[in-house]
Order: structure tokens, then C-alpha cells, then sequence
């Protein structure tokens, strides 16, 4: 069965060949994988393909999931679907889950790239690179090192600009 998906604004099809409570297996870009689900605990899921271990934290917004793999965030949804919660403009950088801000790595007036890393949090023992959605300005900064922070709250915002 063919998917469309959206992650981080980009539309893609992936093809769902199996899957159950212990595996998954696809095809992406020409490409076939096959996971097993080794552990399902709380917000947590480790996938297992030969000797590869992957630990994804999955959290589930109305519409939207957030997946952290590897300490990168990707905003999930089905295309079609209204991925983008009614009080969050696409400039506004979320929190993915609760934490304390170890690093706000941008200024307000500041330049950045889309992909660029913007805040640092520690969440369960982690460490979580939050990256600029687009490129733009940084707008308003909300909080500052050290603060601790809910899961789903805006960190900053950033804003277009014809300069970036």
C-alpha cells in the first residue's frame, strides 16, 4: 500500500509492505527496509535492522507525531491532513517535550538557515538539537540557557526575510 507522508513540509511516498507489533517493512526511494520492533516503552521505540539499533521517541500532536531519530526532529503527518496546529505559525520553533534549555544558540535579529541547530535541550537524559524550520530572522526568543521548559511550548519564532 502507497503513503503519502509529510515530514518537515515535504511531501513523500512511501510504500508499507508489512507490518505488525513485531516489524515494519517499506520502501523509500527505490529502496526496501525491514525493521523489527525490539521495544515499544512509553514515548520510546527501538527498531532493530541486522546489527543496526535505532532508538526513535515518538509524541503525538492532534494531527501531527514528533519523532526524534538520532537527535534530529521531524514533524510527521498524512498529506492531505492539516499538519499545522491552528495557534502555531510555521515560523514558530516548538518544543518537542519537556526539558531544560542547556543552549539557545541564535539571537533575536540573527540570520539562520533552515536545518540550522537554534536550541539545545536536555530531555531524558539527552541531549536534543532543535533546528530552524526555514530560513528567516529570529523574531522573538522565549526563554534563555537554563530554563526549564514544557513539552509543546514556542521557544522562539523566526520570520521571513528577503536577506537570507
Amino acid at each position: 500500500m502507497k503513503r503519502k507522508i509529510i515530514i518537515n513540509n515535504d511531501e513523500i511516498e512511501i510504500g508499507i509492505l508489512s507490518r505488525s507489533e513485531k516489524h515494519v517493512e517499506f520502501t523509500f526511494d527505490g529502496k526496501k527496509y525491514c525493521y523489527e520492533r525490539v521495544i515499544q516503552e512509553n514515548n520510546k521505540l527501538y527498531l532493530k535492522n541486522n546489527d543496526r539499533m535505532l532508538c526513535s521517541e515518538v509524541y503525538k500532536n492532534g494531527n501531527t507525531t514528533d519523532i526524534i531519530l538520532n537527535g534530529d526532529i521531524a514533524t510527521v503527518s498524512k498529506a492531505g491532513s492539516n499538519s499545522r496546529k491552528t495557534n502555531i505559525d510555521l515560523g514558530d520553533m516548538i518544543s518537542p517535550m519537556p526539558g531544560k534549555i542547556l543552549k539557545v544558540s541564535v539571537k533575536v535579529g540573527e540570520l539562520v538557515k533552515k536545518g540550522a541547530e537554534v536550541v539545545i535541550i536536555e530531555a531524558m537524559k539527552m541531549e536534543h538539537s532543535v533546528k530552524a524550520v526555514k530560513d528567516g530572522i529570529v523574531e522573538k526568543v522565549f526563554y534563555k540557557d537554563g530554563d526549564l521548559v514544557d513539552g509543546g511550548v514556542e521557544l522562539l519564532s523566526i520570520k521571513d526575510s528577503e536577506w537570507v
